[in-house]
């Protein structure tokens, strides 16, 4: 990834949004796998 410096502040508020996007993503992500294994522990009872 290279990174060009401007001072286009667009392309730093769409590289803040690409980043706020993904730190969401894998929030969604653990919280879905934290639910999996729940699921899985109660049907194990």
């Amino acid at each position: 990834m290279n990174i060009i410096a401007s001072n286009n502040s667009g392309d730093d508020a769409a590289r803040r949004a690409a980043e706020a996007e993904r730190r969401f993503a894998d929030e969604l992500h653990k919280r879905a796998m934290d639910m999996k294994a729940r699921a899985a522990k109660a049907t194990q009872r």
